[in-house]
């Protein structure tokens, strides 16, 4: 299995999001997580919210109850933590805007005069 962790490349930041970070106690390799980019048009959120659904089902997979006597204890909570922080992406990669300038066409004048405003206010204008 390979492993990297470079937070600055797709790959690291979905592992970032997933804490999947310790070679030695990695979930998924870099050719899974590539995957997923690649099934989510590298999208870091998307694809971090997948890797969530994989690590909840294999935390499902593995979750016991133990009981004895008095005593039960379940190991199931991961795999709804899992669950929490696949939607909770899901929901970012959908609010998130886009990084292009697509979202932002010139269309009228005062449209453009509009997206100008807003660029300014973001500080993207020089």
């Amino acid at each position: 299995m390979s492993f990297s962790f470079v937070t600055t490349n797709n790959i690291g930041k979905v592992r970032t999001l997933i804490g999947d970070i310790v070679e030695a106690t990695a979930v998924l390799s870099d050719e899974e997580i590539t995957a997923l980019l690649t099934c989510n048009e590298n999208d870091v959120y998307l694809a971090a919210s997948d890797a969530c659904g994989r690590l909840a089902m294999s935390a499902a997979k593995n979750g016991k109850k133990i009981k004895a006597g008095d005593y039960s204890e379940e190991t199931f909570d991961s795999a709804k933590i899992y669950k929490d922080m696949q939607k909770a992406y899901k929901e970012k990669a959908y609010e998130t805007p886009a990084d292009d300038d697509t979202s932002e066409e010139f269309l009228t004048d005062f449209n453009y005069r509009g997206i100008i405003t807003e660029r300014a206010l973001r500080g993207e204008l020089d």
